[in-house]
Parts: C-alpha cells; structure tokens; sequence
C-alpha cells in the first residue's frame, strides 16, 4: 500500500488538537493554566512552562485554522501578563486572525478571544 502523504497526515495531527476543546460548531475554548496541561509543572521552571504553553497555544492555532473554526477563546490567566503579551505577539504571525479580549462576564480577565477568517480564494 501506498504511503500517506506527509501533508494530510500533518493536517489530520494538527486537527486533532483543536478537536478536544471544541464547544460548538467550528469554536473552542483552550485553558493555557500550565496545571492543565502538565501532572507535574512544578518540575519545570518559568521558562519551560512558558515554551510547552506557547507551543501548545500555536498547535492549537494552526490545527483551528486548518479545521475552519472561526473562534478559539484562550484562557491566559492573569499573572504577570508574560503569556497573554507573548500570545499576542504570536498572533502578529497569522494574518487572518484578529483578537480581542473574551467577555470579562465570562473568563474575567484572563482570557482572548480570537477569530480566524477563512478566505475562498488566495
């Protein structure tokens, strides 16, 4: 038998990220707390909690966009500020999404929606 191709097999890994945190048609709700993520986070230092955090919100990201969810609410948290600022930065990086923050009646402060727009044609 033939071997997939490596690009929809790529987009069938990507997709199932998304897939978990699906609440409704094409949106998600992802919980970026690092103690959602991790057993034991206390093992890790700032730094690497950061980094798995940031690369779980970008494979998130990617597997939305390729499954033409239109919405991902990511809960940040409040804290310092680091992982909403540097989420922020990261979505600089995808030019058909825009964000602002979630309903505050909903997530507090803590939380950014994002809204991914999918284009018919390029």
């Amino acid at each position: 038998p033939a071997e997939p191709e490596p690009i929809k097999a790529k987009q069938a890994e990507a997709e199932s990220y998304i897939t978990r945190h699906r609440t409704t048609t094409r949106e998600a709700i992802v919980d970026l707390h690092i103690e959602s993520m991790v057993e034991d986070h206390k093992e890790l230092d700032p730094t690497e909690m950061l980094s798995l955090q940031l690369s779980y919100f970008a494979k998130c990201l990617e597997s939305a966009i390729a499954d033409n969810y239109y919405k991902v609410t990511f809960i940040h948290g409040i804290g310092a500020g680091v992982l909403r600022n540097a989420i922020r930065e990261r979505l600089k990086e995808y030019p058909q999404v825009y964000f602002q923050p979630a309903p505050a009646n909903k997530f507090g402060t803590g939380a950014i929606d994002v809204m991914i727009t999918h284009q018919k044609e390029l």
